[in-house]
C-alpha cells in the first residue's frame, strides 16, 4: 500500500498485489482494498485463493470487489 498523487494534488491510497504468477495487480478502488484488507485479516499469511468481483453502481460505472474462496 501507498499513496500517490496526481497533477492536481489529489491523494489516492494504491494497492499493489503481486500474484503468484509474478503478475502485478494495482488499484485505487476503496471497495477492493477494503476487502482484501480484510480477507488477510482473517487469514494472515495462509492467503486463500481470491475472486475478483465486478459489478455496476446505480451511475452505469463498473466497480470490481473481491472474496475469498473456499
Amino acid at each position: 500500500e501507498y499513496e500517490d498523487q496526481n497533477e492536481k494534488g489529489d491523494k489516492s491510497h494504491v494497492l499493489s498485489i503481486l500474484a503468484t504468477d509474478g503478475s502485478v495487480y494495482t488499484t485505487v478502488s476503496e471497495v477492493f482494498r477494503r476487502s482484501f484488507m480484510r480477507i488477510l485479516e482473517v487469514f494472515g499469511d495462509e492467503l486463500p485463493e481470491i475472486e475478483i468481483l465486478d459489478g455496476e453502481t446505480k451511475n452505469g460505472r463498473t466497480y470490481y470487489d473481491c472474496t475469498a474462496i473456499d
